[in-house]
C-alpha cells in the first residue's frame, strides 16, 4: 500500500527531521547554525521571512532530538507569546504523532514532551525575563531580540550562565532594531567578526511571491525608504523621522576625532541630570582660533547624589585642566537640586584643605540652571552647529546617544532604552545641546600681551600700544 502523507510526515517527526516545514532560506540558516562553533548565533532577517516560525521549529526539533533537553524561548512581550508564539506552536504540532506530542501548561509557560524535554516560553516585559531563569539550558532562543527592552540583561545575566555548565547554544533572531543604540547592534557586529551571523532579506523568502514583495515595498514607501531598508532588506538604519539628531550619522566620521588642545582655552561643563535615567556630563573647551567646540571628555552615572556628582565632576575638571576652572557649569535639574549642588566640596572625598603644587584640593562648585526655553530651537541649533563640533573618541556615551537617540512615537520626549540594567534617555544629547547654548565661542582666552610665548597678533585682538589713562577715559563723560 502506498504510504499516505500522514505516514510520511509521522516518519519525519519520529526521526526528529522537521526540515519539510521550512523554506529553502530557513534551511540554509539551520545548516549555518549547525556548522557554527560559536556559542551565540545571530540571524538578522526581514519581516515576513518567517523568523518566529523558524524559531519554533528549531526549538521543537531540538526537544525531539535530545531527550530531557531544557530550552528557553524568550519574546519581547507576553502579548507576543499569546498572540504569535503559542498559535504557531499549535499549528506546527498538528502534524506531530500523538505519542510524542508535547502538552502546554499555560500557568507555567512550558511545553512538556513525553521524552522529558521542556520548552519554557516567556515575554520579557514587566520583569518576565526572570521567568526564564533555571539551573541549565541546552538551547536558548531570543525571538525579535532587537525589540527586547533590556537585551543585555536577558542574554548576559539570565540565559548565558545557564548555557555554560552544559555547553549550550543561543540563537538571537530579529529584524533590525529601530535605534542602532540597542544592544542588538552590538551582538550583530560581534557575530559578524566570528562568522556566527546570518543575514536574510525579503528576497530570501521564497514563499513570498514577486507580487506580494512589490506590494510590501510599495506599502513601505518604496525600496529606498527607511522602513523598507530596515523591515524588508534588514539593514541597520535609523528612521530619520524619529532620529533626534539625524545629521549626526553622516557627520560622525568627521566630528569624532582627536584634537590638539591649544595653549589657551575657555572650558565649559554641561550636564543633564538623572537618577533612574543615566546622568551625563560633558567637559568641553573652545578652540578660539579654530572656531571649534571640543567635547574633551564625559562622565555618566546612575542613582548618584548631588554631593557625589560634585566630587566626580570636580575630579574630572582637575584631571583635564589642572587649576583652571570652567567659565561656566550648567545643569538641567530642579532648582532645589542645583541649590544643593552649589556648594564647596572636596575634590577628593574626605580630604580637608589638602594642598599640593597646584593649590588646594577644594573647588568652589558653582552651577547654573541650563536654559530650557525654546527647546526645539536649541535642538535645531545643535544640529546646525555640528560642523563646528569635535568629540573625542573616548566620549562613547555621548556619541552613542547622538547616533542612536530617537523620539518616542508621539514625539513628546526621547525614547527610553534599557541596557545592562541602565536606563538611557539619551541625556548625552541634551548635555551637548546645553554646551552649544551656553559656551561663548567669541570670548578670547589669549592673554592681552601677545609677546608671551605661544601668543601672536593672529590669535588676539589688536591692543593700543598706550592704553588710555583714567583721566582720558573720564574726559569722555565730562559735561560739555
Amino acid at each position: 500500500m502506498k504510504p499516505t502523507r500522514r505516514d510520511v510526515v509521522h516518519a519525519f517527526w519520529r526521526d526528529s527531521d522537521l526540515e519539510y516545514l521550512l523554506h529553502a532560506g530557513q534551511v540554509s540558516v539551520l545548516v549555518a547554525f549547525a556548522a557554527c562553533t560559536s556559542r551565540r548565533f545571530v540571524v538578522e532577517c526581514a519581516r515576513r521571512w518567517g523568523k518566529s516560525w523558524f524559531a519554533c521549529v528549531l526549538a521543537i526539533t531540538f526537544a525531539l532530538q535530545r531527550p530531557g533537553a531544557q530550552i528557553r524561548y524568550a519574546a519581547p512581550t507576553q502579548r507576543m507569546v499569546r498572540k504569535i508564539i503559542t498559535p504557531l506552536m499549535r499549528e506546527i504540532l498538528e502534524d506531530c504523532p500523538e505519542d510524542i506530542r508535547p502538552t502546554w501548561n499555560v500557568q507555567e509557560g512550558v511545553w512538556r514532551f513525553p521524552n522529558g524535554s521542556e520548552i519554557h516560553v516567556a515575554g520579557c516585559d514587566a520583569g518576565g525575563a526572570d521567568a526564564l531563569r533555571g539551573t541549565s539550558t541546552d538551547l536558548a532562543i531570543v525571538d525579535e531580540a532587537g525589540f527586547v527592552d533590556d537585551l543585555e540583561y536577558l542574554v548576559q545575566s539570565v540565559l548565558l550562565p545557564q548555557l555554560l555548565t552544559v555547553d549550550g547554544r543561543m540563537v538571537l533572531i530579529s529584524t533590525p532594531s529601530v535605534s542602532p543604540d540597542h544592544a542588538w547592534t552590538t551582538y550583530c557586529e560581534e557575530a559578524e567578526k566570528t562568522d556566527a551571523y546570518y543575514h536574510a532579506t525579503i528576497y530570501d523568502a521564497p514563499h513570498i511571491t514577486a507580487e506580494q514583495r512589490e506590494e510590501f515595498f510599495r506599502e513601505a514607501g518604496g525600496e529606498k525608504s527607511i522602513a523598507a531598508r530596515r523591515e524588508l532588506l534588514a539593514e541597520r538604519v535609523i528612521d530619520e523621522t524619529r532620529a533626534v539628531v539625524p545629521e549626526f550619522a553622516a557627520a560622525e566620521p568627521s566630528i569624532v576625532r582627536e584634537h590638539p588642545r591649544p595653549p589657551y582655552f575657555n572650558a565649559f561643563v554641561a550636564g543633564d541630570i538623572g537618577f533612574v535615567d543615566l546622568a551625563v556630563f560633558a567637559f568641553a573647551y573652545v578652540d578660539f582660533k579654530a572656531g571649534l567646540l571640543v567635547v574633551e571628555d564625559e562622565v555618566s552615572m546612575q542613582r548618584a547624589k548631588s554631593t557625589d556628582i560634585n566630587v566626580v565632576v570636580a575630579k574630572k575638571e582637575r584631571a583635564l585642566w589642572g587649576a583652571q576652572r570652567p567659565r561656566i557649569r550648567v545643569i538641567d535639574a530642579a532648582a532645589i537640586t542645583v541649590a544643593d549642588m552649589d556648594e564647596r566640596v572636596d575634590v577628593v572625598k574626605g580630604e580637608r584643605a589638602a594642598r599640593d603644587a597646584d593649590g588646594p584640593h577644594i573647588h568652589d562648585m558653582r552651577w547654573q540652571l541650563a536654559q530650557k526655553d525654546e527647546a526645539d530651537a536649541a535642538l535645531n541649533a545643535l544640529r546646525v552647529f555640528l560642523p563646528k563640533l569635535v568629540i573625542r573618541p573616548r566620549c562613547t556615551t555621548i556619541r552613542a546617544h547622538l547616533r542612536g537617540g530617537i523620539w518616542n512615537k508621539s514625539r513628546t520626549s526621547y525614547e527610553r532604552v534599557e541596557r545592562a540594567g541602565v536606563r538611557h534617555h539619551f541625556d548625552g544629547i541634551d548635555a551637548v545641546k546645553y554646551l552649544v547654548r551656553h559656551a561663548d565661542m567669541h570670548a578670547n582666552p589669549y592673554p592681552m600681551d601677545w609677546q608671551r610665548p605661544g601668543v601672536s597678533p593672529d590669535t588676539h585682538f589688536v591692543i593700543p600700544a598706550t592704553p588710555p589713562t583714567k583721566r582720558a577715559l573720564a574726559s569722555l563723560f565730562r559735561r560739555q
